[in-house]
């Protein structure tokens, strides 16, 4: 009976792909941080009010936690990325973030830090998945389908735990009330640039004119940031 002989003939070989080619097929870098398992991640934003500070988030603290997901470690990736934990371990904003109704304004801020592209580009990206959808398409940096999936889905999670109504002062100068700004004075000092900010509160007496006012802005301008008066001395 005869055999077949194999055949030797090689394969043709394929031409290499232009780079115009290459880069048109390359999915991108991803722009925002996102978790594969988006339940167990709402399950520990759920639960880090009414837990003790761990020492550390990783695979062995989510199991104790009656958490197996073995893909939970992409939650500590994001929780870094927004600055919960430095590599896996809790930070003040972690702190923060445990008590009770000032918690979730804490997550609101560094969500907006962390998003701050989608946050510029609409007031409430996260108000309903066309938006949604829209955004992360512009600035995912990614056409792979199931991570830009990933992304919205993270963010989303991460929208349902936070408030961003009260979102806590975290610079005195947001605490210097209504109508008064932050002055920023540079001016050249003895041969060099020097820039600073004053951060004006002012108590206001009762009784006064408006005159009396003036004078005060212009001493202000006067003695603080060596601003001259259009008024005879």
């Amino acid at each position: 009976m005869a055999t077949k002989s194999k055949s030797t003939e090689e394969p043709a070989a394929q031409e290499p792909k232009s780079a115009s080619t290459r880069k048109r097929a390359e999915p991108g870098s991803p722009q925002f941080p996102y978790s594969t398992t988006i339940g167990a991640l709402r399950r520990i934003l759920e639960n880090i009010p009414d837990r003790p500070k761990p020492p550390k988030l990783d695979i062995k603290q989510f199991n104790s936690w009656g958490i197996g997901d073995k893909n939970a470690y992409t939650i500590v990736r994001v929780f870094d990325a927004i600055g919960l934990t430095n590599s896996g371990v809790p930070n003040d904003n972690y702190e923060r973030f445990m008590v009770k109704g000032s918690g979730p304004g804490v997550l609101g801020s560094l969500v907006k830090t962390t998003y701050k592209k989608l946050f510029d580009a609409d007031h409430a990206p996260y108000a309903d998945n066309a938006t949604l959808k829209r955004l992360f398409n512009t600035y995912g940096g990614t056409t792979a389908e199931a991570t830009l999936k990933y992304m919205r889905d993270t963010f989303k999670a991460l929208c349902d735990y936070a408030d961003f109504n009260s979102i806590p002062s975290t610079t005195s100068a947001t605490s210097a009330g209504p109508g008064v700004e932050p002055v920023v004075q540079t001016d050249q000092l003895k041969g060099g640039s020097v820039a600073f900010v004053i951060n004006l509160h002012i108590h206001l007496p009762e009784g006064k004119t408006t005159r009396d006012y003036e004078h005060m802005f212009e001493d202000i301008g006067k003695y603080l940031l060596q601003l001259k008066s259009d008024s005879n001395e």
